[in-house]
């Protein structure tokens, strides 16, 4: 087949080609990537076509198909692929998590330790079990100001400690 004769090949066929490709894809962009594909799948191999065999649009149809066979084959394996890698990786980040959190848990356990026990008291009524100044003041017999500053100091100093276990990086 001589190069005048593919080209007029392609001007016959290309646009079916694309039509076809499309009603079996949902993306007009790797329909005609595919449609290059094909065409130069042709032209590589225009040497093998045989008259005798088929017709020229069972050949170029043929070709189209396989093209397509592979394309669902690789789209198949990639999507296979990420679902493995995004299930991997949350898997990955879930462990971390919860061995961080555990981590944080057992530095917070042992820095409410460091507290005196006024300054626990306040702070686990507050964060632990949301209780908030005025019942804890109640509770507590002191005035809600008292509450909120003994919490901040509470707060900070917990944190100092906290930053001072982790060998001063910041909380």
């Amino acid at each position: 087949m001589e190069d005048i004769q593919f080209e007029n090949l392609y001007k016959q066929y290309k646009n079916r080609i694309i039509a076809y490709i499309s009603k079996r894809i949902s993306s007009q962009e790797d329909a005609e990537e595919l449609t290059g594909d094909i065409f130069l799948n042709l032209y590589k191999n225009r040497g093998s076509y045989e008259k005798e065999k088929s017709s020229m649009e069972t050949w170029i149809f043929a070709i189209t198909n396989n093209r397509l066979k592979n394309y669902y084959r690789d789209r198949k394996d990639e999507i296979l692929t990420n679902s493995v890698e995004i299930y991997e990786s949350s898997c990955e980040i879930s462990v971390e998590k919860e061995v961080f959190q555990r981590q944080m848990k057992e530095d917070i356990s042992w820095a409410l330790q460091r507290l005196s026990e006024r300054e626990r008291k306040i702070l686990v009524k507050k964060y632990y079990q949301g209780k908030g100044a005025r019942e804890i003041a109640e509770e507590m017999q002191i005035t809600e100001g008292n509450v909120r500053v003994i919490a901040k100091r509470s707060l900070d100093k917990l944190k100092r400690i906290i930053n001072e276990r982790l060998g001063g990086n910041n909380v």
